[in-house]
């Protein structure tokens, strides 16, 4: 019989305190800053004995203010996916998900380095993936590490992280570059950690899906451009065809802001796109914008 345990991280009494109904505390003395919430999730699982069909999710404090959800969330996400998944994901900034590529680009933009180091990374362990021009939805994509998942899932991810500690844990690691955050730097570990839900989603053979109801249930403009844009991206990744990815940029230049639209990848796809730009509407070789 398949069980669910979430576990709400601790750094202090305060937030033990405040652990929300449903959740079980995790504390996390912070002794290594620098990764975050990675140390808590990587001891807890590399101790825990597996119950059959057992899920297990880690949230940090921040989870309803990012979201909006609670633990009746998670579990009804979980009873609803739990026999055909092996992860849910509830990302926070399902925007920026939805909006960029793939959480590559949007680490890229955010964290200016993330995607050379991941990609070293994802070379040395001959993945055959190039992630700055790969396509991502929504069902790929989480921040946050607002995830639940199962044996399977979480020994793929305890995999990615024990390698990627085996390339930090020399002197002079390449790996160890600071990148901007907030109003100062921080080392690029977590951003690139946080995306290894990804990787294990694109390469693993694994099923991972979006918990989206509360998404839907906005029906905002910013909501229903989002979901549609994700659904360009789920038709290119199912059909390759073309026309999908067209539509997709034909909305991204329309609709977002220009200081976030020209990164790396856009200006790769865009430089050999016919682009028509119109008062109400924009094409994409010849393909409109939603």
């Amino acid at each position: 019989m398949a069980t669910l345990a979430c576990f709400h991280i601790c750094y202090d009494e305060a937030t033990k305190a405040a652990c929300p109904s449903g959740f079980i505390p995790l504390f996390h003395d912070n002794r290594i800053p620098d990764l975050k919430e990675i140390i808590p999730i990587y001891e807890y699982l590399k101790g825990h004995r597996w119950l059959p069909d057992e899920f297990i999710g880690f949230f940090s404090p921040r989870f309803k203010q990012k979201t909006g959800l609670d633990f009746r969330d998670v579990f009804d996400a979980y009873d609803r996916h739990k026999e055909s998944t092996d992860a849910v994901f509830f990302t926070s900034y399902w925007d920026a998900a939805s909006l960029y590529l793939n959480p590559w680009e949007q680490g890229e933009f955010a964290h200016p380095g993330l995607l050379h180091i991941s990609q070293s990374f994802a070379d040395r362990l001959g993945l055959n993936v190039d992630l700055e021009n790969t396509v991502c939805c929504l069902n790929q994509t989480v921040f946050s590490h607002f995830i639940i998942g199962n044996q399977r899932f979480w020994a793929e991810w305890s995999t990615l992280v024990n390698q990627y500690f085996g390339q930090i844990d020399f002197k002079d690691s390449p790996f160890d570059q600071a990148v901007p955050y907030k109003n100062g730097t921080h080392l690029v570990h977590p951003f690139v950690i946080e995306r290894f839900a990804s990787i294990i989603a694109l390469s693993c053979g694994l099923q991972t899906t979006q918990h989206l109801d509360h998404i839907r249930a906005l029906n905002s403009e910013l909501s229903r451009l989002c979901l549609a844009m994700d659904d360009c991206k789920k038709r290119f990744m199912k059909t390759a065809e073309r026309k999908q990815l067209d539509v997709y940029w034909a909305s991204r230049i329309r609709y977002m802001e220009a200081s976030k639209l020209f990164t790396r990848t856009a200006q790769s796809y865009l430089n050999r796109a016919k682009i028509e730009s119109h008062k109400t509407f924009v094409r994409v070789n010849g393909h409109r914008s939603l």
